[in-house]
């Protein structure tokens, strides 16, 4: 009887204990692929696959993945996974685990990963993941999910391809982790420096920038930041390729992912991008670099030309001459901040701040920066020329600026500029002193809020509004004042001189591709007027044909004239310019002014008459037609009275020599040019 029980004993025992003892002698971790599988696929929110699968057990058990295989995004029609990668291993501290210490994984390792980084033409990128988070607010009581903390990480031979047709690149990456030894690993042979190169891809596409990368690796980057040096587990990524149609080479060195986690210990970087004639540099430190806070890191950027910035900053900048910009970056309040700028472009200093918000559709850009001297020929781009001090072009038959509006430049970024210039220079003969912008872009809609540029004590100020209208171009509603503008200086300008303050306004609306066509087809009004002050000389004196003293002062001989009054009111209608009211008053003479520009046509039709105040002798008055084009005009006395004056001096020549110069004979007038009730009337209609 009791060995019966002993029996029965041990077959209850033995049975489960050799069912256990097969299940462990057969067991195959390959058995969990299933589960794993399923698990990182809901977490990534597309396909992953892996073939084998295995774990050695102990207080930190180790995780190793072969073959992991990372899809792309259902409907990604690219055959190429995202990723791939030949071995993945992870250590895990279950014990901390347990004990309610998170979860450690004291070391990651990744052998030969292969990434493909690709977008569609229609905008669908494989790098952009689903994770399936909730539109539901958490709740702010719930204790906050705690991230796995990430040791040493350590990656062998990784390799990528980058195609983004948006930004119109195509390079190939190269990533790696040094400055850590395997336990037991042998001493690898020195190997090849890597090219001087990097490039990092944000969630948007765009690249990081950085400086020159010169041929060799090792003066490429010449001088590796301390910190990087005694760095454990380095991570460098290289890149090689064409961006932006050009020829692209980057280098990135970053310090360890256990210095991601340590708060007292900044994590270091080192960034260069050459992108063709761009060079772009980065390096510095981050506080917590997994939020982009707490960064001391120096910019600088430099190259022939800021507009080819453009595609590697994504904020669309125009033509500029030879650029040098640096500063420090930060990320502060969701806006990445490029302040403490000091820079020069072309012969302008510049200086200031520069805060981009990246968002999705297009990035939000607020500009506010000041040069203490600009030269104009250095801001050409900004109206569509070309800018800094090049070789005269071609003269063109047009003189108004017919470049068309770039509208994908102004529908790409939402900006917000501030810009201020206490001095001004160059722009071929010019009278202005300074300048302050202040215009915002919106959805492609441009704010002036004003535009002013000071001349002398007085300014120009330009506010309105420019919208995008379907078709390409724009709709200009915009307004001017001129208030007390220095005469002396726009007279500089236009190779004569004079004295006095100048003041009125103008309104133009029109639509178009250009300024060209905005004013050739547009309608609006323009009043001037001025009391006091003087006028060359030469300019009354051509206008009544006095011979004597338009050679004096052609030859720089000074003479003015004080000017009583000037008054000008044109109305524009259909791109013409037509005559209100014109005339000037000076102690010698008035001059009255009629006719029509036509700005579309670039055509002038015009007549200046001029009635002497004084009794002048030796004058052949007679009306001066201005004609021609704005490139080619014309100006000569009107052929019919003049010659009527000529042809009877001629005569009364022949009868007596003294009777030759009764006909350039003025009596002079002391009637009062109407400048005064002129002024009054123009008033009137400007209100």
């Amino acid at each position: 009887m009791a060995n019966h029980r002993t029996r029965r004993w041990l077959l209850w025992l033995g049975t489960p204990v050799l069912a256990i003892g097969l299940f462990l002698l057969l067991f195959r971790w390959d058995w969990l692929i299933p589960i794993v599988e399923s698990r990182a696929s809901a977490a990534l929110g597309r396909e992953v696959t892996l073939e084998h699968l295995h774990v050695k057990l102990g207080r930190t058990v180790v995780v190793t993945a072969n073959n992991v295989v990372v899809g792309n995004p259902e409907g990604f029609t690219d055959p190429t996974p995202f990723a791939r990668v030949e071995k993945l291993s992870a250590a895990i501290n279950v014990w901390d685990w347990w004990k309610g210490r998170g979860l450690v994984l004291p070391w990651v390792e990744a052998e030969k990963p292969i990434l493909n980084v690709r977008a569609m033409p229609d905008g669908r990128a494989n790098y952009l993941f689903d994770t399936g988070s909730s539109d539901t607010p958490a709740d702010p009581n719930a204790p906050a999910a705690q991230e796995p903390q990430i040791g040493a990480l350590r990656i062998h031979d990784g390799q990528g391809k980058v195609v983004l047709p948006q930004l119109r690149a195509d390079f190939d990456l190269r990533i790696a982790t040094e400055g850590e030894e395997k336990p037991g690993a042998e001493q690898p042979a020195e190997a090849e420096p890597e090219p001087a190169s990097t490039m990092v891809i944000a969630e948007n596409g765009l690249p990081l920038p950085a400086p020159p990368a010169p041929e060799a690796a090792d003066a490429a980057m010449p001088d590796m930041l301390p910190q990087l040096v005694a760095e454990p587990s380095r991570i460098i990524v290289s890149a090689e390729g064409t961006y932006a149609d050009q020829p692209i080479k980057a280098r990135l060195v970053g310090g360890g992912l256990l210095s991601l986690r340590e708060a007292e210990k900044p994590w270091p970087v080192q960034l260069r991008v050459d992108n063709g004639p761009t060079n772009v540099s980065l390096q510095g430190t981050l506080q917590d670099p997994i939020h982009f806070k707490g960064a001391a890191l120096q910019l600088v950027f430099a190259g022939p030309d800021m507009g080819l910035l453009t595609p590697l900053t994504g904020v669309p900048i125009p033509k500029t001459p030879r650029y040098r910009v640096a500063g420090a970056l930060d990320y502060t309040a969701e806006r990445v901040r490029f302040s403490d700028i000091k820079g020069t472009v072309g012969s302008s200093d510049l200086n200031g701040e520069v805060a981009v918000l990246p968002r999705r559709e297009r990035p939000d850009v607020t500009v506010n920066l000041n040069s203490r001297l600009v030269d104009l020929d250095d801001l050409a781009g900004f109206v569509g020329e070309e800018p800094g001090d090049k070789a005269p072009a071609k003269p063109s038959e047009r003189v108004l600026p017919d470049t068309p509006v770039n509208m994908p430049k102004l529908t790409a970024a939402d900006v917000h500029v501030k810009y201020r210039a206490s001095s001004i220079r160059g722009g071929r003969r010019q009278p202005l002193d300074n300048l302050r912008a202040d215009f915002d872009i919106v959805e492609g809609n441009v704010d002036l809020h004003p535009i002013s540029f000071g001349i002398g004590r007085g300014q120009m100020l330009f506010s309105g509004k420019l919208s995008p209208v379907n078709g390409g171009g724009l709709r200009a509603d915009v307004k001017a004042e001129f208030q007390r503008l220095d005469i002396s200086k726009l007279m500089q300008a236009a190779g004569s001189e004079g004295g006095g303050a100048l003041s009125g306004r103008a309104e133009l609306r029109g639509t178009g591709k250009s300024v060209a066509q905005l004013l050739g087809t547009g309608d609006g009004r323009i009043t001037l007027s001025t009391s006091g002050g003087n006028l060359s000389a030469l300019l009354v004196d051509l206008s009544g044909l006095r011979i004597a003293n338009a050679i004096l002062s052609a030859l720089g001989i000074p003479s003015r004239t004080d000017l009583q009054c000037f008054i000008a009111d044109f109305r524009l209608q259909d791109g013409t310019l037509n005559t209100q009211s014109a005339i000037i008053d000076t102690d010698e003479a008035i001059i009255i002014g009629d006719g029509s520009i036509n700005l579309a046509r670039e055509q002038i039709a015009y007549r200046l008459r001029t009635q002497s105040r004084d009794f002048t002798i030796g004058a052949l008055s007679t009306d001066i037609r201005i004609g021609g084009t704005f490139r080619d005009p014309s100006v000569l006395p009107d052929p019919v009275e003049l010659g009527a004056r000529g042809g009877a001096a001629v005569a009364l020549g022949f009868l007596n020599p003294l009777l030759a110069i009764l006909p350039t004979i003025q009596f002079g007038t002391d009637e009062d040019s109407g400048c005064k009730s002129l002024a009054n009337r123009a008033g009137s209609r400007r209100r």
